[in-house]
């Protein structure tokens, strides 16, 4: 029977991902939902404690309780890191902390279980622009633009990569999920996407709907073993609902960030 953990269900891309696990749950799962507020996860899923359809694990908690972390990771053979933060602010290290907090729990649960450990696959939300390829695809002046306003954003995700890239051989396995822009935080229609793997050659969409980055999520852990190790992108195939507003407010806050700290 297999067990998977999701970190950060109550945002935006942990929400898209627990939704697809309630709609097409995969047999005898057992999802272990590690959050910071079980109210606010309930307000948004309040059947979510009686569905018959998932055995379902709530741990509440802060990231810094290694052994409430422990206790939702043990057993999984995939975890969803879904926690991020859309504010470019100066000393931002949200993934950072969770790479940290997800490697010292894991090595933790080695030492405790040895030869009955599970090496996990994690996959964890990123962002195109530090994708080689898809970032490559880019036009240069957007791309330095988004760099430059969200530059303390982009350079906690890299150094939070470099955590799992340089985790000690044996204790997980991982996979960036490289989004372009990302709209419709609320929506719950999934209007088709693509994984963007290597040698993929197509034209990537400039954004895609939460929604459909949950189903991307969901398709990675069905494909782990053959995106493991590798940055993967993800396209629309279908309609996107762009709100261009919203991605410029974080960019200007961005802009405020680097300019006046």
């Amino acid at each position: 029977m297999p067990t998977h953990a999701l970190l950060g269900a109550t945002g935006a891309t942990g929400s898209a991902v627990l939704r697809c696990y309630l709609d097409s749950p995969p047999k005898d799962l057992t999802l272990n939902i590690f959050i910071r507020s079980k109210s606010k996860l309930l307000k948004a899923f309040p059947d979510l404690e009686s569905t018959s359809s998932i055995h379902i694990n709530i741990t509440e908690a802060p990231l810094t309780d290694t052994k409430a972390l422990q206790s939702c990771l043990r057993g999984s053979d995939i975890i969803h890191m879904c926690i991020a933060t859309n504010d470019a602010k100066p000393g931002n290290s949200v993934s950072q902390d969770g790479a940290r907090a997800i490697a010292d729990a894991l090595t933790r649960l080695r030492i405790e279980q040895q030869h009955n450990y599970i090496k996990p696959t994690v996959i964890i939300i990123r962002a195109a622009p530090l994708d080689p390829d898809l970032g490559g695809h880019m036009p240069r002046l957007v791309k330095r633009w988004l760099w430059f306003v969200l530059f303390h954003i982009y350079s906690d995700l890299e150094k939070a990569s470099k955590v799992y890239e340089n985790a000690t051989p044996g204790l997980l396995e991982y996979v960036f999920v490289d989004a372009p822009a990302l709209f419709d935080a609320d929506g719950l229609k999934r209007t088709g996407h693509r994984l963007i793997l290597d040698g993929d050659t197509g034209e990537a969409s400039a954004g895609v709907n939460y929604a459909d980055l949950g189903a991307a999520f969901m398709e990675i852990a069905d494909r782990k073993d053959e995106c493991a190790g590798k940055s993967v992108g993800v396209s629309a195939t279908g309609t996107v609902r762009e709100e261009w507003g919203t991605l410029l407010w974080y960019q200007l806050q961005g802009l405020k960030g680097r300019v006046w700290g």
